[in-house]
């Protein structure tokens, strides 16, 4: 005996399997990423996902729980792969927006209590990766090979030099990983040509620079280029953009042109000397070795724009800092392939190398060494910064992202802690803002404000004026920065 006709039992039939899909297939599991709670944080915040592998435009939301709302982000460099928005009082949109190299190329965002930045949650980490789309074939083509990568690998320097002022290659150290195509890492010994063949100490790239440290005694970071080979009638340009810090009396970084094993051969170098020890006192950059009569005044601490120029044919190298006149230095001529070196090598610990981008192009061999400057460096005004308010623990965190700017300053003002919060943009070298102070903190008849800032040359410094909103009342106010980085 039937109760239902066929055709009903085939519509119950597909639905019943349907149900029994939908039950056997669970929900993708949430990743879940919480802090350690401490004597100075004892709350646990928690960053809740679905992913961490996200294809190029795709979108997803982290939502935080533990502590109190709303929350601040600290963010490295994310936004040239993630763009990071607020949602909500305690959620985030994150948008994929190029591919990264790697686990960890987005700069690794945290986040924190607005009020407490002792309060965080552990670092994110995300993997932007490209959504692959199916190959268009032509008709009667045959497939790829097995095996074959799906996209060229990057064009070698040493076959790019056809022209006359042909571009070699360029590096804006975008993102947290070095590029490979172009460098070789290796270590700062101190000892022949002062590299060395292994895994330097301290090669990291942050904020859009190089970082070479010396971290380690004797084994300190260093990078290396691929080989270059010589084009007869041209000499190569280095255009780079530096930063030199030394920690002590002995310090010795260097950019060198080297053979193609540069543990053994020094063709010539750019010196960066503050040393005080075996009989010299050399505090300057030179074109040559330490003894070299060829000196600049030195730059410590701040960038500066270098033009370097090599002949191969004649060994002859030039140096110029900030457009200034030229030095020279008669080093060895090479007809074979060479490559380029930086470190930051020094006695002891805490010396380190900078470089905020880098072009190395053919020239004539007669051409100028001083016409050819980087693109004006962007002020990137990520970091701590200090207030200089005169009040004590006055420090205050900036958070950059394209024009938008948002500062959280703290400072203590008669024995209780001030919080306020300000959000504005950047345009130019100006940066306009608007704060207000966290309720529970605002001292009695303290108004919101309107704060304008100019940067300085270097991006070290913020200066300006702040008005109150009700009585048009003015202050000047000035931020010294810290730290490049928010931690």
């Amino acid at each position: 005996m039937r109760f239902f006709p066929n055709d009903v039992l085939k519509q119950i039939s597909v639905g019943i399997a349907l149900l029994l899909l939908v039950w056997a297939a669970p929900a993708a599991a949430k990743i879940i990423q919480c802090s350690t709670p401490s004597s100075v944080c004892p709350q646990r915040i928690c960053a809740e996902y679905d992913k961490d592998v996200m294809n190029v435009g795709e979108t997803q939301r982290i939502a935080l729980t533990g502590g109190i709302p709303p929350y601040g982000h600290s963010f490295d460099q994310g936004w040239q792969v993630i763009d990071l928005k607020p949602e909500t009082s305690n959620g985030f949109l994150v948008t994929a927006l190029r591919k990264s190299w790697g686990t960890g190329g987005t700069g690794m965002p945290q986040f924190f209590f607005l009020d407490n930045r002792r309060c965080a949650s552990g670092r994110v980490e995300f993997q932007v990766v490209e959504a692959r789309q199916p190959a268009a074939s032509a008709p009667g083509a045959s497939s790829p090979a097995a095996g074959n990568s799906e996209t060229q690998p990057p064009v070698s320097p040493t076959t790019r030099q056809a022209g006359a002022a042909a571009m070699l290659f360029s590096d804006e150290f975008r993102g947290t990983v070095l590029d490979t195509a172009k460098w070789e890492v290796w270590v700062s010994t101190g000892k022949g040509t002062g590299f060395s063949q292994g895994t330097g100490h301290s090669v990291t790239i942050r904020d859009g620079s190089l970082i070479l440290g010396q971290d380690k005694a004797d084994a300190g970071g260093a990078v290396v280029s691929k080989q270059i080979i010589p084009v007869p009638g041209k000499m190569l340009r280095i255009v780079k953009r530096t930063l030199v810090r030394h920690a002590n009396q002995y310090f010795a970084g260097s950019t060198g042109i080297l053979g193609a094993n540069p543990s053994s051969e020094l063709l010539a170098q750019v010196g960066y000397f503050h040393y005080f020890a075996s009989g010299r006192s050399v505090n300057g950059f030179t074109a040559g070795y330490i003894d070299s009569p060829s000196r600049i005044a030195p730059i410590w601490n701040q960038w500066f724009e270098e033009v370097i120029t090599y002949n191969p044919a004649t060994g002859r190298m030039t140096v110029s800092v900030n457009g200034g006149t030229p030095v020279s230095f008669s080093g060895k001529p090479t007809a074979h392939p060479f490559r380029i070196g930086m470190h930051a090598y020094g006695w002891g610990t805490g010396h380190s190398h900078m470089v905020n981008g880098i072009r190395l192009e053919w020239i004539d061999a007669g051409n100028s060494t001083v016409s050819a400057a980087l693109p004006a460096a962007p002020h990137d005004l990520n970091g701590v910064w200090t207030e200089q308010t005169g009040l004590p623990n006055a420090v205050a965190v900036i958070f950059h992202e394209g024009n938008d700017v948002r500062v959280m300053s703290t400072y203590e003002y008669q024995g209780k802690k001030i919080v306020w919060h300000g959000a504005g943009k950047k345009n130019g070298n100006r940066v306009t803002l608007t704060y207000h102070y966290t309720a529970n903190t605002r001292p009695p008849g303290w108004e919101d404000r309107t704060i304008e800032l100019t940067v300085s040359a270097d991006g070290s410094a913020l200066s300006g004026t702040a008005r109150t909103a009700g009585s048009g009342r003015s202050s000047a106010m000035q931020f010294k920065r810290t730290s490049i980085r928010h931690e």
